[in-house]
């Protein structure tokens, strides 16, 4: 009973950054992470050398061009996870 009234407090804690964290963000930047996630975890990942770091396969030339910039938020086109570039 002890555990679980911990746990639930710590849930609550959670939900409560979350929904912080969330609250800066544009609704079609919300919308993107919440269809990912749905999917596939870590929802944002890593480019490195050309590689997403979620599916290990290479990205074409456009993602990684856009990745690079940081303007928007660019999807791997295999397997649809958020990538952000890592220098």
């Amino acid at each position: 009973a002890e555990r679980k009234v911990s746990l639930e407090a710590e849930l609550a804690t959670v939900v409560e950054a979350v929904a912080t964290a969330r609250e800066p963000l544009a609704e079609p930047a919300l919308r993107l992470y919440d269809r990912v996630v749905t999917r596939h975890l870590p929802a944002v990942v890593a480019m490195r050398t050309g590689k997403c770091d979620g599916c290990h396969l290479r990205v074409s030339g456009e993602v990684e061009s856009e990745a690079r910039k940081g303007e928007e938020l660019v999807t791997c086109d295999q397997c649809g996870r958020v990538v952000w570039f890592e220098q």
